[in-house]
C-alpha cells in the first residue's frame, strides 16, 4: 500500500501546479486511495519522498501592468508634491 500511495503522489507532485495536502487527499481519494490529510502530510514527509513545502507567496504583483503601475506611481507622486506646503 506504501509502494502505492507513494507512486501516486509523485505522480501529481510532478504536475505543474501547487498542492495543498487536503488537495492532494481529494485527488488521491479520486483514485480510490482513502487517506486523510495529516496521513497525507506524512507520507509527504517519509522517507520515500521526503518532499518539502513552502509558503506560497501571497502577492498580485504577477498580475500587475507595468504601464498602470508607473501611471499610478507618478500619479501619487504628483499629489503628495501638491499637498506639500510651499518653502
Amino acid at each position: 500500500r506504501r509502494e502505492q500511495v507513494e507512486v501516486a503522489l509523485r505522480e501529481l507532485l510532478e504536475q505543474p501546479r501547487t498542492w495543498t495536502a487536503p488537495q492532494l487527499a481529494a485527488a488521491l481519494s479520486e483514485q480510490g486511495i482513502a487517506l486523510s490529510t495529516r496521513q497525507v502530510r506524512r507520507y509527504l514527509t517519509g522517507p520515500g519522498l521526503r518532499a518539502r513545502w513552502r509558503r506560497t507567496q501571497r502577492t498580485l504583483a504577477h498580475k500587475a501592468d507595468p504601464a498602470r503601475v508607473a501611471a499610478a506611481a507618478a500619479e501619487l507622486e504628483t499629489r503628495k508634491n501638491a499637498l506639500r506646503p510651499a518653502s
